[in-house]
């Protein structure tokens, strides 16, 4: 791969880095939010008699946030395998741009 590829390359690559970034911020910021829900109706059924219709319709929604907090554990640990797996196609670019600078630069010594 010549220089000014593997230049694009990284670059592609730092913007892949970045997008996986703001898309994990925007993860933690709905799981901050889900917990935030949670608490609310946990609060709110703490002040419920237990057993009751109201009661039981909060646990059922308690149980459907905490599957959606689980399936943004997911989503956030797919990102995190895709970030890694960028960083070390990264160091691998950055090795190739590394070997063409010597190769380049390296013969007017």
């Amino acid at each position: 791969m010549g220089f000014a590829a593997s230049q694009a390359r990284l670059m592609g690559l730092i913007s892949q880095q970045y997008d996986i970034e703001l898309e994990s911020q925007f993860i933690e910021s709905r799981k901050i939010q889900l917990a935030n829900i949670t608490n609310g109706l946990f609060d709110m059924q703490n002040k419920l008699e237990v057993g009751s219709s109201a009661y039981k319709l909060l646990e059922g929604r308690i149980r459907q946030l905490s599957q959606a907090d689980k399936i943004l554990d997911m989503q956030l640990k797919r990102l995190s395998n895709q970030r890694d797996a960028i960083m070390k196609e990264e160091e691998s670019t950055q090795k190739i741009i590394s070997k063409n600078i010597e190769m380049s630069f390296g013969m007017m010594k």
